[in-house]
């Protein structure tokens, strides 16, 4: 059983089909189907039940897979990580959903190392491919935030995956629109004061899956808006009377008088929505030293936008 066979059985599952899977490694047909049927020796199993229609995972198959995707995905990793450097070069990566301390952090950090030789990579990606990355190793740190009601769901993937979380803040949450919005100037806001206008939200696309950065989760507006960039979002908050809910970590960004967009307290009354924002490692792996000072500036940065840091979850 060879990576490149793994590659082929993960190709054929997203494809549902050997023939458009082979198509799109550039390979025969005989070749891909071969190569399957070597694996399915090897190991015992069917991985596929094979129909005029197509092929479909077996109860195997379904148990294989997530394995597969893992061990090609470390691989893949471990090609990235020390193929085609020299001997001193350092290697460093952080997936991350986008957070304007994060970000100053690692422009901190870019300085701080203009002598040496690296390769860095700064993943912008939904919570859930973050995850994703560090478990397999792709990233050492992923910096993300989450909403109360997802601690249940976050604790289980920790656990699953052998992840460390550290909590950095728990950030206010806000509604964010134009300074000419007939709601420009409450003091506070509501749902209710809301409903009648359209609410815009950042939704990340990976193929057919959605994510997405909601933070506070509620459907009782009348119209929503789904944009796939931050320039659209902001775009649609200047030139009309749409909204969005973020928190206090993109006051910053969002309501420079360039923008022409202010930011209004939001409150919930009939429940309290904590918005948790922190970074996880990986428990299977020791920190790189590019890690360890990232994290620093990481946890300076966060203190920075928030001098009166809430207890740590």
């Amino acid at each position: 059983m060879t990576i490149q066979n793994l590659r082929y059985i993960i190709e054929i599952a997203r494809c549902h089909s050997i023939s458009k899977a082979a198509k799109s490694l550039f390979m025969t047909q005989s070749a891909i189907s071969n190569a399957v049927k070597e694996t399915e020796a090897e190991l015992g199993i069917q991985i596929f039940n094979r129909t005029s229609h197509g092929v479909t995972l077996t109860f195997d198959g379904e148990d294989f897979l997530p394995y597969c995707k893992e061990v090609v995905a470390k691989m893949d990793y471990i090609q990235n990580r020390y193929q085609n450097r020299s001997a001193a070069q350092m290697n460093f990566s952080v997936s991350c959903q986008y957070l304007p301390f994060a970000v100053r952090a690692y422009r901190i950090f870019l300085s701080e190392f203009q002598d040496t030789s690296f390769e860095l990579s700064f993943w912008e990606l939904p919570a859930k491919e973050i995850f994703q990355d560090v478990n397999s190793g792709r990233s050492e740190l992923g910096v993300f935030l989450f909403r109360d009601d997802q601690v249940p769901e976050i604790r289980k993937a920790l656990y699953l995956h052998d992840l460390s979380y550290t909590e950095l803040a728990q950030p206010s949450v806000y509604v964010f629109l134009n300074r000419k919005h007939p709601l420009s100037d409450y003091a506070f806001l509501t749902p209710e004061d809301l409903s009648s206008f359209a609410y815009v939200t950042l939704d990340y696309r990976n193929g057919t899956e959605k994510n997405s950065s909601d933070i506070v989760s509620f459907s009782d507006f009348k119209q929503s808006v789904h944009v796939c960039d931050r320039h659209t979002k902001l775009a649609l908050l200047k030139n009309s009377d749409a909204f969005c809910i973020d928190t206090e970590l993109y006051i910053d960004l969002s309501c420079a008088n360039i923008n022409n967009i202010t930011a209004i307290p939001l409150h919930l009354q009939d429940r309290a929505e904590t918005v948790h924002v922190g970074y996880i490692t990986s428990k299977k792996r020791t920190l790189h030293e590019l890690s360890q000072r990232y994290i620093q500036l990481l946890t300076q940065e966060c203190q920075a936008a928030f001098p009166e840091k809430k207890p740590v979850y």
